[in-house]
């Protein structure tokens, strides 16, 4: 992801919209820009997969036409990041619940 930012000269652009990220009732407001976070686990990850989608949708939105099919596949990216993210989610709490045992 880092080097896509770069190579479009998009990073301070995305840590800036990933960092004004409003307050709401119920979400948790990334406190470190995106490029300083060099381990995402829990408040993290949960923030990564809330918000990365639509900030970089955001930040790509006008796109010349040499950075069109890179844009669309970064977007793409980036949801099926957190469509992976979350079935890995649902596997592990599933597993929790499941009992072993057999008669």
């Amino acid at each position: 992801m880092e080097e896509f930012l770069k190579k479009h000269k998009q990073p301070q652009a995305f840590d800036k919209a990933w960092k004004e990220i409003p307050c709401y009732p119920g979400l948790s407001v990334p406190n470190k820009d995106y490029c300083e976070i060099t381990q995402w686990q829990g408040k993290e990850m949960g923030n990564l997969g809330r918000y990365i989608s639509t900030v970089l949708a955001s930040e790509m939105r006008n796109p010349d036409h040499s950075q069109y099919d890179d844009f669309k596949s970064a977007v793409k990216w980036a949801s099926t990041l957190v469509d992976f993210c979350n079935g890995v989610l649902v596997l592990d709490i599933s597993s929790r619940h499941t009992t072993t045992g057999r008669s």
